[in-house]
């Protein structure tokens, strides 16, 4: 089998619930994502929950949640032809007084067409992510979630 994968993981002053905030609430998702026009979740947000997301540059995409430790992490899988993609999410607390809190979002694409999906889709994920990550960071701070922290 086929794996294609990256991760970032950026320092976030943001406790574990305010980042739970932001991950639990699809809706929100293209508010710290800009790739991303709009998403669905139907339910709420647990495992085997099914939703759709629509990337700005292309086609929608359905996805089901497969992992939910609440204010801890999630793992969500898209099925593409012949590969699956699973995104994951995870919040890592300080350690001490001197530390901070981390965030960690994965990429992987397995299958027969993993490395295709990775060279198509994998090189603007890896261009975007670092970037949507530290939006989220400072956007689970902030009041309203959905607006500008800076406004």
């Amino acid at each position: 089998m086929f794996t294609w994968k990256h991760s970032e993981t950026v320092e976030v002053q943001a406790d574990a619930s305010q980042i739970w905030a932001m991950w639990s609430a699809p809706e929100t998702w293209p508010a710290w994502d800009v790739e991303l026009e709009w998403v669905t979740l139907s339910g709420g947000f647990v495992e085997g929950a099914k939703g759709e997301m629509k990337p700005k540059k292309g086609p929608r995409i359905s996805f089901e949640l497969i992992q939910v430790r609440p204010h801890e992490s999630f793992m969500d899988r898209a099925r593409l032809p012949l590969t699956t993609l699973d995104f994951g999410h995870f919040y890592t607390p300080a350690r001490g007084p001197a530390d901070s809190a981390r965030i960690t979002h994965t990429v992987e694409f397995h299958g027969l067409l993993a490395p295709v999906f990775g060279f198509l889709i994998g090189r603007n994920i890896k261009q975007h992510l670092r970037p949507a990550m530290m939006e989220l960071a400072a956007r689970a701070r902030a009041v309203d979630r959905t607006k500008d922290p800076a406004a």
